[in-house]
C-alpha cells in the first residue's frame, strides 16, 4: 500500500498500520527520505501472512522504519 502522511507523527497512518496488523502476520513500513521531520512523506506499507522478502533495488530510496510497536506510537 502506498500512502502519504507525516510518518512518525501521523495518526491516520498509525490507524491504517494497526488495522493491517490485525489482518496480517508480517508488516513492514518504508519511508522515502525528506529533509524535515514534519514533512509529508511517501510511505510503503507491506503486509502479508508470510515473511516479507525483498531486494533493496526494488525499493530504491526508501528506508525501513519501525514507526509503532505493540499498538502504541513511539
Amino acid at each position: 500500500m502506498n500512502l502519504f502522511g507525516k510518518g512518525e507523527q501521523g495518526r491516520f497512518i498509525h490507524a491504517i498500520q494497526m488495522t493491517l496488523r490485525e489482518a496480517f502476520a508480517y508488516t513492514k513500513v518504508y519511508l522515502l527520505s525528506t529533509d524535515g521531520a514534519s514533512d509529508v512523506k511517501n510511505m510503503i506499507l507491506i503486509d502479508r501472512d508470510k515473511p516479507i522478502d525483498y531486494s533493496v533495488r526494488q525499493i530504491a530510496g526508501f528506508k525501513e522504519r519501525i514507526l509503532w510497536s505493540k499498538g502504541k506510537m513511539n
